[in-house]
């Protein structure tokens, strides 16, 4: 694939990403809402999928927006606001992808699967593992599509 249809399929990525990311987000905040609710096993569960697909999501999101920085074609200052998350979105990601692992005491990073509070299979307030927070991301890459531009179609080579 020849580079500007690589910068077509990055941005399209992103702006995928960051749809799901947020949607996610909005899954997981009306959910915690419901825990006190008659459903409140299944609620759970639907939450505890829903934030492993939002830490995918999130995931995916950098992965495309470090293939934008990579072939250089948009300003990076647009995406400084989500990359200061990146750190903890792949570690949580990380971490909860091999759940099991870490509950088999099998983890390959035990020093990162536990703070003072919590673990990071757990959510404190919105925070999963207590250290990402959803929401804050899920503004963060609200911003971030405003930032973009919408659409971009490859030069033609003729």
């Amino acid at each position: 694939m020849d580079v500007e249809d690589q910068k077509f399929m990055a941005l399209e990525g992103i702006h995928t990403w960051s749809r799901a990311t947020i949607a996610h987000a909005t899954q997981l905040s009306r959910l915690s809402t419901s825990f006190n609710s008659s459903n409140f096993i299944d609620n759970r569960r639907l939450f505890d999928s829903e934030r492993h697909s939002f830490l995918i999501a999130a995931h995916r999101l950098i992965s495309f927006i470090n293939w934008v920085l990579e072939l250089n074609f948009l300003d990076a200052q647009i995406f400084a606001e989500i990359k200061v998350f990146e750190p903890d979105i792949k570690t949580m990601r990380d971490l909860n992808e091999h759940v099991i692992e870490y509950f088999k005491g099998s983890g390959k990073r035990p020093q990162l699967w536990s703070t003072p509070t919590s673990d990071a299979s757990s959510t404190v307030g919105t925070k999963i593992g207590d250290r990402l927070d959803w929401t804050e991301v899920a503004g963060s890459v609200a911003g971030l599509i405003e930032r973009l531009p919408p659409h971009y179609f490859p030069v033609s080579a003729a």
